[in-house]
Parts: C-alpha cells; sequence; structure tokens
C-alpha cells in the first residue's frame, strides 16, 4: 500500500473516533500524536517500530481533529434543530435569486415576454456567513442551503437577506453516534428582508456574468442544466429533472465531478501544448483548472480532483512517476484537514469510492487482457477490432468498478441503488464531453463561435435528456436494504478474491474467496424469510391540493392512503342521482396518481399494493387511483363506503369489482396488520345515518373520512382524511385519550379552518404535524386559523407539502423515528 494512503486511512481512523467520543477528549489526542511523532524520531532507523509509531502519530492527529470538530458540531444551534421546526436565518446570497416575473433581459423584456416560458415558483439558494436563530438561540454557519418562495423581484448576489421558514434535516439515523454531527439540512421558507450587499466580491461578479451569459445563449430547458455543469450553480434546476438523472444512474453527471475536472483538465493541457511542448503545461494547466475550481466555490468533489491533477502535474514536470494511491490520499487529507466532518458525509464517501472503483475496474480490466488466455483469445488478424474490444472491456469494467465501490455506501445512505450506471454511463458521459465543449465555447468565444458552441451544447444536452428518460424507463434502480454485515463480508470477500485472481501465482485463493463472497449473499436471503430493512418508512407525499401517504413494511410490503387528485375512474353504467362531489375541482395539480404516487412506488422499489385505503371519495383523495390501479397489482381496499357513489366513485368501485380486489368496509374498531403495521379504524362508526348495507348516506362525503392510525411499536400515526370538527368532537368522546394520542398526525382536510379544533389537537398532542396542501391553492390551505391552534396546542413542528414536499420519516423497530430524504 503507498505509504500516504495508509497514513490518511490511520488519520481518517482516527478522525471517526475523534468525531463519535466524548468531548473534550482532543487535547489527549494531541498529546497521543505529540507522543507518537517523538517515538518515531527516536526509532527511526528501525523500520518495524518506526511504522507503528507514525501509525500511531496519524491516529492520534486525526483524534485531535475529529475531538475538536465534534465538541464545536455538538455546540452549534443545528444538532438541536429538527424537521419542521420553525427558524430564521441571515445570510448573503452567493448567486443570483430570480424573481417571479423573471430576470431582466436586453432592452427591458422579461422572460415570459420572449416566449421561454416563466421560472418555478420555488429556488434553490446558498448563504454565505450566515447567523441562524431557533428559539432564542443563534449561532454562525460559514454557508447554509436554503429553499425559498421566490420574492416579487429579483436579488443581486451579494445582497442580505433574512428568511423565516421551517427547517429541513438530512441524514438518517444509521450513523450511530456521529449522528448529530452530520444531521445537516436546508431552510424551507421565504424571505422576509433585503438589504443590499457589496456584490460578495469579483469572483461572484464573475459567476453572475457567466450565468448571465448562459441563460441569454440557451433555451429555457437546457440553461439550467449548462449552469450546474459549469458553474455548479443548481439554484434553477428542476427537482424532477435531478431525480430523473438520478433514476438513470447519471446524477453525478449534474454536480462538478471528477469527472468535469477530468475532462476540462484533458482540454487544457491538450490546447497550451500548443505553446509550451513541454511537461511544464501540466503545471500551468493545473493552475488554470484551481483557479476555475475556486471561481465556482470549490466544491469538495471537484477539489479533490484538481489536487489529483495538481500531483500529477508536479510529477510529469519533475520528470518522476506519479502514483496514484499517494494522490489519492493527499487528496483526502487535505479534505480532512480543512473540515474533519467531510468524512461522514455520503459525497465525500461516494467521491472517493468511486474514484478507487474506476482505478481498480480499469486495472482489472488491464491485467486479465494480458493474461496469457485472454490475449490467445483475442482475434490476431484484426488488431485494430482487438484494440477497440480491449478498450470496451476496459471501459466497462471500470464502470463496473465504480458501481460496485459505490453502490453499498448509497445503499447504506439513501438506500438506494441503480446498477443500471454502469451501462448509461457509456451514453451519458461523451454527450457530458460536447455539451462541456460547446459550453466554455459559449462562455470564452466571442460572437458567431459563441452562438455556434451554444447551439452545439443545446443539441448534446438535448439528446443527454433522451438519454436520461430511457434508462431512467428501465427498471434497474429503486429502492433496496441498507447493506447488512455480512453482506459487507461477502462483498470484501468478492473484491479481495478478485485481487488475487489477478496474480497468477494464487489463483486458488481467490476463487475460495469469491466463491465463499457468492455463497453469502446467496444464503443469506434464504436464511430470511424476506429481505427485511431495518426500519419502517412512512410518506406523505406531495401531490399538490390533495392527501397521499404511502409506507413500506420493513418486510417490503406497502400500504397506501388515498391518491392525491386526478381525472379517476370512468363508469361505464352512468352516475346515480345524488350531489356530484367531484364538481368544482380545481384542476391545477392533473394527475398526481401518474405524476407523483406511481413515480415514488417504482422509485423505492414497490411490485404491488397490499393495502389500500380511501378515506372518502372526493377527487383529491380519489382521482389518483386509476394511474396507481393500471399499474399495479392492489390487493385489498378499505374504505368508507359511501352511499351515494356517482362519477369517479363508481368507476372505483366497478373496477375493484372486475378485478376481484378484496374489498372491506372501513367501520370503527376493525384491524388490521400487515407486518409490523398495526391498523385501526377509529371512524366512522355505525349509527343511524347508516343505510343499505350499513354505508353511510350523509350529504357531503368530507363527514364519513375514514380516521385510521397506525401503531409500528411505539410510534403512533393518525390520519384523518377530510372529517370536519364535528367528526373530532365525536371522535374525542367514543375513544379514550390514550388510543387518540399519535407522534405524526396528519392535519385534517388539508388545514382547513372547519377542522383540527383546539381540543382535538390538545389531545392528540403529535410532535409533528403534517400539513397536505396546493402551493398557492384558491382555498388558502392552510389557514391561518389552523396554523394558530397548532400554535396554541403547542405543536412545534409542522410540515407543509406546499412548502417542504414530500415528508418520510424512517421508524426504527423500538418505536424510535426520525425525519430522513424521500
Amino acid at each position: 500500500m503507498p505509504p500516504v494512503l495508509a497514513a490518511v486511512l490511520c488519520v481518517a481512523g482516527g478522525d471517526l473516533i475523534g468525531l463519535s467520543s466524548a468531548p473534550v477528549l482532543w487535547p489527549l489526542a494531541t498529546a497521543l500524536a505529540a507522543l507518537g511523532a517523538a517515538l518515531t524520531l527516536r526509532f527511526r532507523h528501525s523500520n518495524t517500530i518506526g511504522v507503528l509509531f507514525s501509525g500511531l502519530t496519524c491516529i492520534g492527529a486525526g483524534m485531535a481533529l475529529g475531538g475538536q470538530a465534534g465538541d464545536q458540531a455538538r455546540a452549534s444551534c443545528v444538532a438541536d434543530l429538527r424537521a419542521g421546526e420553525a427558524a430564521a436565518v441571515a445570510g448573503r446570497l452567493r448567486s443570483r435569486l430570480r424573481g417571479r416575473a423573471g430576470d431582466r433581459i436586453g432592452g427591458g423584456e422579461s422572460r415570459e415576454a420572449t416566449g421561454r416560458g416563466p421560472v418555478s415558483r420555488w429556488a434553490r439558494v446558498r448563504l454565505e456567513n450566515v447567523t441562524l436563530t431557533h428559539e432564542g438561540r443563534r449561532c454562525r454557519l460559514p454557508a447554509l442551503s436554503a429553499r425559498l418562495e421566490r420574492p416579487a423581484e429579483g436579488v443581486d448576489p451579494g445582497a442580505w437577506l433574512l428568511v423565516r421558514g421551517h427547517w429541513r434535516t438530512y441524514g438518517d439515523g444509521e450513523a450511530g453516534a456521529v449522528r448529530p454531527l452530520h444531521a445537516y439540512g436546508r431552510l424551507h421558507g421565504s424571505v422576509v428582508e433585503v438589504a443590499q450587499g457589496d456584490g460578495g466580491g469579483w469572483l461572484a461578479s464573475l459567476r453572475a456574468s457567466a450565468a448571465s451569459r448562459l441563460d441569454a445563449r440557451l433555451s429555457r430547458e437546457t440553461a439550467p442544466m449548462a449552469q450546474a455543469l459549469v458553474l455548479a450553480e443548481r439554484s434553477e434546476l428542476d427537482p424532477r429533472v435531478t431525480r430523473r438523472f438520478a433514476d438513470a444512474g447519471l446524477v453525478h453527471l449534474l454536480a462538478i465531478s471528477g469527472l468535469h475536472v477530468g475532462l476540462l483538465a484533458a482540454a487544457a493541457t491538450f490546447a497550451i501544448g500548443f505553446a509550451v511542448p513541454h511537461a511544464q503545461r501540466y503545471l500551468i494547466a493545473a493552475g488554470l483548472l484551481l483557479l476555475y475550481v475556486v471561481l465556482i466555490g470549490a466544491p469538495p468533489s471537484a477539489l479533490r480532483a484538481a489536487l489529483l491533477f495538481a500531483g500529477y502535474a508536479a510529477g510529469r514536470a519533475r520528470g518522476g512517476p506519479a502514483h496514484v494511491g499517494d494522490l489519492l490520499g493527499l487528496a483526502a487529507l487535505v479534505a480532512i484537514v480543512l473540515d474533519p466532518l467531510v468524512i461522514v458525509r455520503p459525497g465525500f464517501q461516494l467521491s472517493f469510492a468511486g474514484f478507487s472503483g474506476l482505478i481498480a475496474g480499469g486495472h482489472g480490466a488491464s491485467a486479465v487482457l494480458r493474461h496469457p488466455v485472454a490475449r490467445s483469445a483475442m482475434p490476431t488478424t484484426h488488431r485494430r477490432v482487438s484494440r477497440y474490444a480491449a478498450a470496451a472491456i476496459t471501459a466497462l469494467a471500470a464502470s463496473g468498478g465504480a458501481f460496485v465501490f459505490t453502490a453499498p455506501i448509497a445503499a447504506w445512505h439513501f438506500e438506494r441503488t441503480a446498477p443500471v450506471a454502469v451501462v448509461s454511463n457509456f451514453a451519458g458521459t461523451p454527450l457530458v464531453a460536447l455539451a462541456l465543449a460547446g459550453l466554455l465555447s459559449a462562455l470564452i468565444l466571442p460572437g458567431p463561435l459563441a452562438q455556434l458552441g451554444a447551439a452545439a451544447a443545446t443539441a448534446a444536452l438535448h439528446l443527454l435528456q433522451k438519454v436520461v428518460d430511457f434508462f431512467a424507463a428501465l427498471p434497474l434502480h429503486g429502492s433496496v436494504p441498507p447493506p447488512q454485515p455480512i453482506r459487507w463480508l461477502a462483498a470484501a470477500l468478492i473484491v479481495w478474491g478478485l485481487i488475487a485472481l489477478l496474480r497468477p501465482r494464487r489463483p486458488r485463493r481467490g476463487l475460495l474467496r469469491v466463491g465463499t463472497g457468492l455463497s453469502l449473499l446467496i444464503v443469506t436471503p434464504v436464511l430470511g424469510s424476506f429481505q427485511s430493512r431495518d426500519s419502517t418508512l412512512l410518506c406523505s407525499l406531495d401531490v399538490g391540493q390533495g392527501d397521499a401517504t404511502a409506507v413500506r413494511t420493513r418486510r417490503g410490503h406497502w400500504l397506501l392512503i388515498d391518491a392525491g387528485p386526478g381525472p379517476g375512474f370512468r363508469s361505464r353504467t352512468g352516475a346515480r342521482p345524488g350531489t356530484d362531489f367531484s364538481s368544482g375541482f380545481e384542476w391545477a395539480y392533473g394527475d398526481a396518481g401518474a405524476r407523483r404516487v406511481v413515480p415514488f412506488l417504482r422509485r423505492h422499489g414497490a411490485r404491488s399494493v397490499d393495502l389500500f385505503v380511501l378515506s372518502h371519495p372526493h377527487l383529491d383523495h380519489l382521482g389518483g387511483t386509476a394511474s396507481l390501479f393500471g399499474r399495479f397489482t392492489v390487493r385489498r381496499v378499505l374504505e368508507p363506503g359511501y352511499a351515494q357513489p356517482n362519477g369517479a366513485y363508481l368507476g372505483f368501485l366497478e373496477h375493484l369489482e372486475e378485478a376481484g380486489v378484496q374489498w372491506r368496509p372501513a367501520r370503527a374498531g376493525a384491524r388490521l396488520t400487515l407486518d409490523e403495521v398495526e391498523l385501526t379504524v377509529l371512524a366512522p362508526g355505525p349509527g343511524p345515518e347508516s343505510l343499505g348495507h350499513g354505508a353511510p348516506s350523509v350529504a357531503d362525503a368530507n363527514d364519513v373520512s375514514a380516521v385510521v392510525r397506525l401503531r409500528i411499536g411505539g410510534f403512533r400515526y393518525l390520519n384523518t382524511g377530510d372529517a370536519p370538527a364535528e367528526t373530532e368532537r365525536a371522535l374525542l368522546a367514543a375513544w379514550p385519550a390514550d388510543s387518540l394520542a399519535a407522534d405524526v398526525l396528519k392535519i385534517g382536510h388539508h388545514g382547513s379552518r372547519t377542522s383540527s379544533a383546539l381540543e382535538w389537537l390538545t389531545t392528540v398532542g403529535p410532535d409533528l404535524a403534517v400539513i397536505s396542501a396546493g402551493p398557492g391553492n384558491r382555498y388558502g390551505h392552510p389557514h391561518e386559523v389552523t396554523l394558530a391552534r397548532l400554535d396554541s396546542a403547542g405543536v412545534r413542528r409542522v410540515w407543509r407539502t406546499d412548502r417542504g414536499g414530500t415528508l418520510c420519516v424512517k421508524v426504527e423497530p423500538d418505536g424510535t423515528w426520525d425525519v430522513v430524504e424521500p
């Protein structure tokens, strides 16, 4: 192992120990590092003892760095913030915040006036030199990400903003003792006050000028992607575009990563070679590359790649070899020293794992191709074909190595994997290279040449979007359980065995290790009856002005409550007389079943829905069922059975009968169990209003909304549909208070003032209240009266899907829970 890489591994191990240890440990670690350094100098002539004490020095240094950073992180008010809590931040805007009316383009025209379409309602921006205020506490942060509702007018870079909103935390509870240290997040809110600043300096002005140039020369669809590729500016990038790239295994292409830096380094070296045909051209290219990385804000992955190339350039300049292991270790060491917390962040781990996988896969393929058996299998009469085949095999192995190294980390942090990336990178990477060449031409070259570069970049980006859509549609991505220790062991054995197989002297050992690893992977699922996860996932989906809640059990089974707004089923027998509850519905959100619910289920690996609960047959809850039932097998349905079916509800019932779906009426006291999830129906109850087969025939379907409680261990979730205050009072009278208490409450009727009475909220006592409403809805949901009641009832964490988007709660077997990324 290269010595620099070995030293960095010791520093990283010490860093983790320091971060997870008790506070105020770092002074002792500093003394340990000093002692190790002194002993290293004392025994420098003894190789074995010197190496041991050198390792002790590195571990002590890492513990000192991690311990100090851990103490500072624990003292920060960010560590105490939980998702949904109110907070305020004041900070300087890093890049331009476009207003609702769009930027002004030459001649005073707005963006809409040019026919390029309106800007989105929300923007993700980065604030610097931030002061965060929460419950009277204040703390300083170097930077913070915020998702803001756009102000009426645009704000220039460098301006000081006061933002109020609610906190959204990232990172789950899998990291043990270091969990509070990397619970970073962003604020969702709106701008309260704007104060002019100094413009952010010449770097901010240069970034703003480059962004304006790209925005003016590219189409509305490609300009946000171009800014992400060249300037690491993703504030205008549609989250749905990012999600499609993730499903296609190409989300790394939207970040300034090692791929971009490598392409730019190659281009710069080639261009400078015309004027400086010596090894010094590598140093000049490295200097320009570092300047570019600083200009775009020094993203960690870009900085790592730039440092790697700088080390390579230094080696070429002095005429010596550049060892990749030492360069990788040096880049990691710089990153850890600058920010000891970076080691527990997924981006750092994925970046270095991906680069290591590329190198390991490429070197492995080269070693295999040099093997006598492989060389004899290659056609000798077509040397060009052999070279092309060898290059393709090497590229495929490198891509596969990157996937193998990063997949366990992605599964551990995000419970997601995308094997399609092994193939999709072959199509996506060349297109990004072409797009970068065109975008740089559009930025640097004058006149017609810049227009030509912009046209070429636009064509490449449009083609890239089609490639992404194609691979995202393939069923080669989805949700997976976090890898268990036995799977980590199996993966390590397989990698270790493959390395041994590359050495002809020890093929048997390699085969034994690979065979053992594969056996563990095959036998482990068989030993358990199902592939279980460690936790349950409960998500309130952002479906606009409607409701949809999805629950995934630890065994991978799915329960849905409502399906969001949409057209619903069409009845073939005609609507019965009665109130047309679907009339007057505001179709501002389209078919949320097809647009939000189905993609969410597919993204998380769902194959069927074991139980669907319909709270009541209004189209903002029922409308998405046509898309849901058309794409997934639904085994059971639980719903109140409204006695006046017409329109979409009648079509829904007809479909259940034709498909043979098991139907059960939702009546108070009914209980169902799905794996570890216990469902209890609290309302509606039998009474004089029931007609026929017990189907309620009241005038408004809201009055008979199915109120259900889910219990997962000690965790309790309560969903009231659109039940009004009268139903809440009936529940308070019919059920004991402990049966109504909940950790998470879905607020009734989208936050309408006709629901969520103060007595009801006080009795339920939720720690987190979720309001499912559409942005800018005509009903004014959530109502100010409801928000005031929540505040009076002591509910401090309120999540609004119109501002925060989809909310996901991860529930552990012991009932502890936390908000996680959807």
